[in-house]
């Protein structure tokens, strides 16, 4: 029979990968942002997990050092979930808003900036093309 010993992360671990986490939000969002989801959410996803895989999971090793395999394994799948599902829930979520309020085909063009911290990006509707992410 084996027992399982309770791993405790110190301090700075903890306070390390939360930061690791957020800056995934940070900088995964910044790069979705800049497209329209919802018609392509799967292209979307895969690009997230690009920009996560080559920018923000880099950072975690450094705050998961000494832990066991699995236990970084599981750190490293927690930090890219939890980026990319924040960020793609933080886009949609103002996405469907936007189709909400003024519906897939408006009759004019639509411009709307992106919530903060992606207040640089817009949501762009162009009668004939469709909805559109613009920086």
């Amino acid at each position: 029979m084996t027992t399982q010993q309770k791993i405790k992360l110190a301090p700075y671990q903890v306070v390390g990968l939360v930061a690791v986490m957020l800056w995934g939000f940070y900088f995964v969002g910044y790069w979705r942002s800049q497209s329209f989801g919802p018609p392509t959410l799967w292209r979307d996803i895969l690009g997230d997990l690009l920009v996560c895989v080559m920018f923000v999971l880099p950072l975690a090793p450094i705050f998961l050092l000494g832990l066991p395999r699995k236990t970084f394994v599981a750190g490293l799948l927690a930090v890219l979930t939890t980026s990319i599902v924040f960020a793609e829930c933080y886009a949609c979520l103002q996405e469907m808003l936007v189709i909400r309020k003024f519906g897939w085909n408006p009759g004019a063009e639509v411009v709307m900036n992106r919530w903060p911290p992606y207040s640089n990006s817009q949501i762009f509707y162009a009668p004939g093309y469709g909805w559109f992410g613009r920086d």
